[in-house]
């Protein structure tokens, strides 16, 4: 937490910006809605009025999405400066049996490959972790605004593929902590040949430097393809549940709209009662940001969890 000084207004401005985003991309399909709604009605002036309302609003999204990067970046970047200053300082300062006690490779692998993994996940936490549950919830609630019938399948479906991905995840993170075990002995296995290397010129020993570098180096390999396959499959499973979805919710929104249309002969137009055609193309949109928030969520855990 010390290493956030200087760079919590950043990590703080990065929250508010990404809250707008959200705020904004939830927004943009109801209002798309009522556009989807009116050129059935043909009312130019109506159409216009809408498009012109969602150019604005989409351009909000973009410069609240390119301020919360902005802001993202340099806090990430200045805590992983902060932090690896005081890591290192910490360093100097060991005593001796803390030198005894850590390995000059395991060192390195904290102050390099640690400090990277705990900047990402700093990263993600001011931004995706706030982004994610925001989207979700409010495409949610979005949805119910539109339809409660069909609402309820997002309720019923969401909770299912959380703990989906919260079992993928739980196994991956399991071979993800013997990952970090063997870069010690991957760094451990650069330095020695590094440190000695006249030894090892002397002796004729390159072939088995090499040799053994290539088995930690294949060690890991094996591991890290294992790790990223079983994480990956999510979005195997998240891309099941969208389209599932779409399904349902197309079936029994096209249901909706035909059993609940209405022509009026005199206007010459469709009136919906229920639920019209804008309502479903939003409620399509809801269900793709919800599940897509939920996949992000779940990289967000594994992230913070590594």
């Amino acid at each position: 937490m010390k290493s956030i000084k200087g760079y919590g207004v950043p990590s703080l401005l990065s929250i508010v910006f990404v809250s707008f985003e959200v705020i904004m991309e939830v927004s943009i399909p109801f209002v798309m809605k009522y556009l989807i709604d009116e050129m059935n009605t043909s009312n130019i002036e109506k159409i216009i009025i809408y498009s012109v309302i969602l150019l604005v609003m989409s351009i909000f999204s973009l410069i609240f999405g390119a301020l919360a990067g902005k802001f993202c970046a340099r806090g990430s970047t200045g805590f992983a400066r902060n932090l690896r200053r005081n890591i290192y300082k910490n360093i100097t300062d060991f005593s001796f049996s803390n030198i005894d006690k850590f390995s000059t490779p395991s060192l390195v692998t904290r102050i390099t490959t640690d400090v990277t993994n705990v900047q990402m996940s700093y990263m993600q936490i001011i931004r995706t972790a706030v982004r994610a549950p925001f989207m979700m919830i409010f495409s949610i609630i979005m949805a119910f605004m539109i339809s409660k019938e069909l609402a309820v399948y997002f309720v019923i479906i969401v909770p299912v593929i959380f703990v989906v991905l919260i079992t993928i995840i739980y196994f991956g993170i399991r071979i993800f902590n013997r990952i970090f075990k063997k870069y010690d002995a991957l760094n451990a296995s650069i330095q020695e040949n590094i440190s000695g290397m006249r030894t090892v010129k002397s002796y004729v020993r390159e072939d088995y430097e090499i040799k053994k570098l290539s088995k930690a180096s294949e060690n890991l390999k094996k591991d890290f393809t294992k790790a990223e396959r079983l994480v990956m499959s999510d979005q195997s499973i998240m891309q099941f549940a969208i389209y599932a979805l779409n399904l349902v919710v197309i079936f029994l929104g096209a249901t909706f709209v035909i059993q609940n249309g209405t022509y009026d002969e005199t206007l010459g137009l469709i009136t919906y009662n229920k639920l019209s055609t804008g309502d479903l193309s939003s409620l399509l949109t809801y269900g793709i940001q919800s599940l897509m928030s939920l996949m992000m969520l779940s990289m967000v855990i594994v992230t913070i969890t590594i």
